[in-house]
């Protein structure tokens, strides 16, 4: 009697190293949904452009007009300045929908150690780029001129008061030796108060008229962000891993299965 014995595959080794068919078609299906999910994504979030403004983000009115004050000083100004920027993503997506433009996050950065900050954000085409940029640079400088005008004034109300202070101070002091040479350092202090409350209204009234623009954002200047291809590429290989990775789970549970006996 002949007895036929049929050999159950090697389940401890890859079936053969290619791929079959259930295989293949899964790799093409994850490289055309990654293709497409990418590209989608891509048109649907608006980037496709990024434009970027320039401001002054230095102390003093203006690049031209910029505080004497050391480097280390002015580069801790820029970047307590970015900390600023960094608060008004409400500000900026509120602007941005009252322009009618679909609002974008804003990439604030100094540029390389100098006072100027580029303002960066996206757009469907160059032009919605550089709108949406002049629109946070409009934003951040308006910011600006408020809180240099309220810092000015503080320094102002309490400059007027040790002003009244001093004025009661000598005001109060007789007529001795000892009086008149304290009334004469009074004195003294009083001339200095009023020279910096003197500068202190120049400067209050120059925030206003202060130009922190740089350079505004134009469409020519807008840039690709990521071109179609590269997005392409992306999704396509997102895709890929994620079918290879199926690939990997089939296989190992077929190899984890029980053999039939019989």
């Amino acid at each position: 009697m002949v007895r036929f014995v049929s050999e159950a595959p090697d389940r401890t080794k890859w079936s053969g190293g290619l791929l079959s068919g259930v295989e293949g078609r899964a790799l093409l299906i994850g490289a055309g949904l990654g293709l497409l999910v990418a590209v989608l994504l891509s048109l649907v979030s608006g980037s496709g452009y990024t434009g970027t403004a320039l401001a002054d983000g230095g102390p003093g009115g203006s690049v031209e007009a910029a505080l004497d004050v050391s480097p280390d000083v002015a580069n801790r100004y820029v970047q307590t300045e970015l900390v600023y920027i960094g608060i008004l993503a409400p500000a900026f997506e509120e602007a941005m929908s009252a322009a009618g433009l679909p609002p974008q996050p804003v990439e604030a950065t100094q540029q390389g150690a100098t006072n100027v900050i580029r303002l960066s954000t996206g757009g469907s085409d160059a032009d919605q780029a550089s709108r949406a940029a002049n629109v946070a640079l409009d934003v951040y400088i308006a910011d600006w001129k408020k809180r240099t005008t309220a810092d000015l004034q503080r320094l102002l109300e309490n400059t007027n008061t040790r002003i009244d202070q001093v004025r009661a101070e000598s005001e109060d002091l007789g007529n001795t030796a000892e009086d008149q040479a304290q009334r004469r350092g009074l004195l003294s202090e009083l001339t200095r108060l009023t020279q910096e409350r003197s500068d202190l209204q120049f400067r209050i009234g120059g925030v206003d008229a202060a130009n922190r623009v740089v350079e505004q954002a134009t469409p020519e200047n807008s840039v690709r962000s990521v071109s179609l291809i590269q997005v392409a590429l992306l999704g396509v290989i997102a895709g890929l891993a994620l079918a290879l990775a199926y690939i990997v789970f089939r296989r190992a549970r077929a190899l984890s299965r029980p053999e039939s006996s019989g």
